[in-house]
């Protein structure tokens, strides 16, 4: 009898719990993720609330050890409505013997104008190597879009982790499991351990064929995945390397245009570090939870926020930025295609806003590309004729705010990509850009005010001669009729 009574009591119980479960979870207020209600780390929490789950959802991220990323059954966009604020630690302690601030790296097109290189011979390769080579006993966490030809670099992580440093990376596949760099595989069986967006980007292709099926169009053209598109490195618990310079030898290398940030922040580099956990844990693109940090003091005057993309929010405040513009809005940007950053733009010019957009020639070939538009309403716009792209994804404005990462400014960058871009308000740094912006404006020649360069051809620089296929129509140099006019006899030897 006593043994039936016990089977009855247990089965009771166990329906109570899975109901609770059903309905309501544990948050773990040291760190912020949820729980189910019957998961061991979540009784374990000393700290807690018990949340409804929709609540849940909408405030915070749950927590990999009772909730897996479920690729079955999502859409073709983020569920959250808003972006999700980064609630920071506090970091009185960390910061009492640290100094916090700003070091924006350069790469110029100008000065590295002649061919990529493996040496990492630029400001932001060389300064990331320097800080991997400081650390001891850290936890590094990398997102790239793909490495190659930079053994430098590859060295730098190899030796981090004989210094007993722990590596963490993520990056970028397309939906056949190939890498934009060549040597991308290479660093990830050579150091560190490591996710990619293989699984996430494959169940969006499989949901896209089953909808196609049924005659359902969700995905215009050729679906090949989404991009893990960041390109940052997290040094420690306090400094953060984040830009727009590809692990490459025309990025960290040198050939193209790049401005990169070291942040010395211990609440910057703890949003960097929670965005490269979820991104780990296999939540990528639409899975994961839309991150931002707003308003962090730094030592050096500024006052910097950041978002992470996809993110439903991060445009508002792209536009918000360019709307408060009252001197100038100056663009340096691989990819300007987005309706309400162009729309944005054009009214900042109708009101007297000095506005210009130095955009890339190589970007500019594509039918997507939207400068011709851009200029029918009066915007200046130089398409750059470099050796090297115009490879930046920065707005400068009014000497006071300027922005650097590695989003686009794309429509598929906002809802679609894992990307970040970093707000900065602090006119010495916005003045450092601004004369970036200056010196390339004036080394481009006026006709590329009106006209469009070819990315690969006589009239941009070296690129018949620098090995790149720079318009990517699997033909490069010699190979490339555009380049039958250049003249080789000029080259050095």
């Amino acid at each position: 009898m006593k043994k039936i009574v016990g089977v009855i009591l247990l089965v009771i119980l166990f329906l109570q719990l899975h109901s609770f479960a059903e309905d309501f979870v544990i948050l773990n207020l040291k760190n912020n993720k949820y729980h189910k209600p019957d998961c061991e780390y979540g009784q374990k929490a000393v700290e807690f609330e018990k949340l409804t789950l929709d609540e849940a959802k909408t405030k915070y991220e749950a927590a990999n050890c009772c909730f897996k990323a479920n690729t079955e059954n999502f859409g073709y966009r983020s569920s959250y409505a808003h972006s999700v604020e980064i609630v920071s630690p506090d970091f009185s302690k960390t910061k009492k013997n640290l100094t916090t601030g700003i070091k924006l790296l350069y790469n110029s097109p100008i000065e590295f104008n002649y061919k990529p290189s493996e040496v990492s011979r630029t400001p932001s390769g060389k300064v990331l190597i320097e800080e991997l080579n400081k650390l001891k006993r850290e936890d590094i966490y990398i997102a790239t879009y793909g490495i190659m030809y930079q053994p430098e670099i590859i060295e730098a992580f190899v030796k981090a982790e004989k210094r007993r440093n722990k590596v963490y990376g993520v990056a970028d596949v397309d939906i056949n499991n190939r890498s934009s760099g060549r040597d991308t595989f290479y660093a990830m069986k050579t150091f560190g351990k490591w996710r990619t967006d293989y699984e996430v980007d494959k169940a969006i292709a499989d949901r896209i064929a089953s909808d196609r099926a049924k005659g359902i169009e969700t995905e215009k053209g050729t679906y090949n995945g989404n991009l893990m598109h960041n390109k940052f490195v997290t040094l420690g618990k306090t400094k953060v390397w984040t830009g727009s310079t590809n692990l490459t030898s025309s990025g960290t290398g040198g050939l193209n245009s790049n401005l990169n940030a070291l942040i010395t922040s211990p609440e910057i580099t703890y949003a960097y570090i929670k965005e490269s956990k979820q991104m780990f844990s296999g939540k990528f693109h639409y899975l994961k939870t839309p991150y931002h940090m707003k308003n962090i003091k730094l030592d050096d005057g500024s006052i910097v926020s950041v978002y992470f993309c996809p993110n439903p929010d991060v445009v508002d405040e792209i536009v918000s930025m360019i709307d408060s513009s009252e001197k100038y809005v100056y663009v340096a940007m691989f990819f300007l295609t987005h309706d309400r950053i162009i729309n944005a733009l054009v009214e900042a010019k109708k009101r007297g806003v000095d506005v210009k957009v130095i955009t890339c020639a190589s970007a500019s070939q594509e039918t997507y590309s939207k400068h011709h538009k851009i200029r029918e309403k009066s915007v200046p716009v130089k398409v750059e004729n470099w050796t090297g792209k115009q490879h930046m994804k920065t707005i400068i404005s009014d000497d006071k705010r300027l922005t650097v990462g590695s989003m686009n400014a794309t429509t598929t960058a906002e809802l679609k990509n894992d990307e970040n871009i970093v707000f900065i308000t602090n006119p010495a740094h916005t003045i450092e850009a601004r004369k970036i912006f200056e010196e390339q404006w004036q080394n481009i020649p006026d006709k590329w005010l009106t006209q469009t360069p070819r990315a690969e051809g006589p009239e941009s620089g070296n690129s018949c001669n620098d090995g790149i296929d720079n318009d990517h129509n699997g033909k490069y140099d010699r190979q490339d009729p555009k380049c039958a006019d250049f003249d080789y006899s000029k080259v050095p030897n």
